[in-house]
């Protein structure tokens, strides 16, 4: 069964959109560096072994690093078709600045 817009709750944690990778800009972002890991050349948020960013606080949900969190993060839309398809469970999607606000 597909999922609407209308039935997603407002944003409140699920800590689904945590689990994308996140690739990092130099012209916008300036996350904490014990943060971030590079793959194949690329700076991107470190993720924990179940592929969680590492500034995500398991117990409450939220980011740990809310004010300086990145600019992908910050345009990420409830309900916009990558995270419709994140909360469908498609996981492992490069997360870009394009993507996050459709």
């Amino acid at each position: 069964m597909p999922f609407a817009v209308e039935n997603l709750p407002p944003c409140a944690g699920c800590g689904q959109c945590c689990h994308l990778v996140v690739e990092l800009s130099p012209l916008w972002d300036d996350v904490p560096e014990a943060l971030v890991v590079e793959h194949e050349g690329v700076r991107c948020m470190d993720q924990q072994g179940d592929g969680a960013c590492v500034a995500l606080d398991r117990v409450t949900g939220l980011c740990t690093i809310y004010e300086r969190r990145p600019r992908v993060c910050r345009d990420f839309a409830r309900g916009s078709a990558l995270c419709l398809r994140v909360v469908a469970g498609f996981r492992g999607a490069w997360l870009t600045p394009n993507e996050g606000s459709g």
